[in-house]
């Protein structure tokens, strides 16, 4: 489906370029590469996001590249988030390009047909904000939910050899954690293993 290919091809991570002090040039990695949990949420916040929730209208590399010089590296910190505003109140904000910044001079003027096709109120700019390609109405945001099981203590026959292979706990047998879930699994969850201890 056009989900699918979009999710596996264009929710990528990885990019060159110094996120997020410059524009991500070429994300490198796609979700199926994503093997820790650091790659999860790179993933997650850099690559799917953006695509299920846009900011707004898209533009070329030359625009994006000339509206990231306009910024210093406190503007970058506070539109990706993740920071305190105390912890970013001394931060350093001369941009490469000073004001007036040439970009956001012209911003995207909507044809009436396009705004009569997305249902745009008068004021309101966009109609790319709450829609995903340009078809589906997003009308909430993401819920991650986890699974999680009970640790015991792992049982082997001889307590050096188990000892020198793995000094930690481990899990009850019978989960099917061990394979890859099928779809039908994969879509629902087993509300005894959810919001348990330790999750948060």
């Amino acid at each position: 489906t056009a989900i699918t290919w979009d999710v596996e091809q264009n929710a990528n991570f990885a990019f060159s370029g110094v996120l997020p002090f410059q524009n991500g040039r070429m994300g490198h990695k796609g979700i199926y590469d994503v093997n820790s949990i650091p790659d999860f949420w790179s993933w997650f916040s850099v690559g799917l996001a953006p695509l299920f929730w846009p900011g707004g209208w898209g533009e070329n590399e030359v625009r994006v590249n000339t509206a990231t010089e306009c910024g210093g590296a406190k503007d970058a910190l506070d539109g990706w988030g993740g920071w305190k505003a105390a912890y970013t109140t001394g931060t350093i904000n001369s941009a490469t390009i000073p004001a007036p910044c040439p970009e956001g001079q012209d911003p995207v003027q909507w044809k009436q047909s396009a705004r009569n096709f997305f249902g745009l109120q008068a004021g309101e700019a966009s109609g790319v904000e709450g829609n995903y390609l340009f078809f589906h109405s997003i009308v909430g945001g993401v819920r991650l939910r986890q699974e999680r099981v009970e640790t015991v203590s792992c049982s082997a026959y001889d307590k050096e050899i188990r000892e020198a292979l793995h000094k930690g706990k481990c899990k009850e047998d019978g989960h099917p954690y061990s394979l890859e879930p099928e779809l039908s699994l994969a879509l629902s969850m087993r509300s005894q293993y959810v919001n348990l201890p330790g999750g948060e």
